[in-house]
């Protein structure tokens, strides 16, 4: 189906639009104005990276039966870097320290562990950066 309609916008003016629409699983259409202003837009690119950015990421699966996983990443310039995990009291129950740096996961193995709530912290330099929760099931 094929449709003439006046299309009028801050960035152009066309009084002989037109409107494709193709039936089936996509359900697409192309106008001849959209792809006229389309050539005019400028495109960018940008590369981000988090190589500096200290991130801890939430544990996957949570909640979890009998493992689950953390994964982080620790810059060049962090001397010191520790998880510590912590039962509901808030008691220290674990202690994982971090030599390399760069992107990094951990397996916790959680089959001894009653169910609840715990919590798991990224220490760096000595200072609590994040603090995560996870559900033993």
């Amino acid at each position: 189906m094929v449709l003439q309609i006046p299309i009028t916008s801050n960035l152009f003016t066309s009084t002989n639009a037109r409107l494709e629409w193709t039936d089936g699983a996509n359900n697409t259409f192309a106008s001849t104005a959209y792809q006229q202003w389309r050539k005019s837009v400028v495109k960018s690119s940008i590369a981000l990276s988090n190589n500096e950015t200290i991130i801890l990421n939430q544990n996957a699966p949570n909640p979890f039966k009998d493992k689950t996983e953390i994964t982080y990443t620790i810059p060049e310039a962090v001397k010191n870097a520790v998880i510590l995990f912590y039962d509901h009291s808030g008691k220290v129950i674990q202690k994982f320290e971090i030599s390399h740096r760069g992107a990094g996961s951990l397996t916790v193995y959680g089959e001894d562990l009653t169910s609840g709530v715990y919590t798991y912290s990224l220490i760096i330099d000595g200072e609590n950066h994040q603090t995560k929760r996870m559900v033993k099931q």
